[in-house]
């Protein structure tokens, strides 16, 4: 399984790229890892307006704090926890 992302301007055009192996995990926690280290890097580079785009409903759900309690600990609760404060960010 692998992780991978874009993150490009407002215009379209391509900023930086990434992509990975992930060695353990489920594929929503594959998902969740990818946003987050885009928006770790968007925020590090100084990106603040930003779109972020995903073809998992169960991300967006887990996002919207939609979720079972049973995702509220181990690595997809991490995950979350991190997304959140970073969408929180000023």
């Amino acid at each position: 399984m692998g992780i991978g992302g874009v993150l490009r301007d407002s215009d379209g055009h391509w900023i930086w790229g990434f992509s990975d192996h992930c060695h353990y995990g489920s594929v929503i926690e594959a998902e969740l890892l990818t946003l987050q280290v885009g928006l770790q890097y968007a925020w590090e580079q100084n990106h603040r307006c930003i779109l972020c785009e995903t073809d998992s409903l169960e991300v967006i759900h887990l996002l919207k704090d939609e979720r079972p309690i049973s995702f509220s600990t181990g690595l997809i609760g991490l995950l979350l926890g991190q997304i959140q404060a970073l969408l929180k960010k000023p």
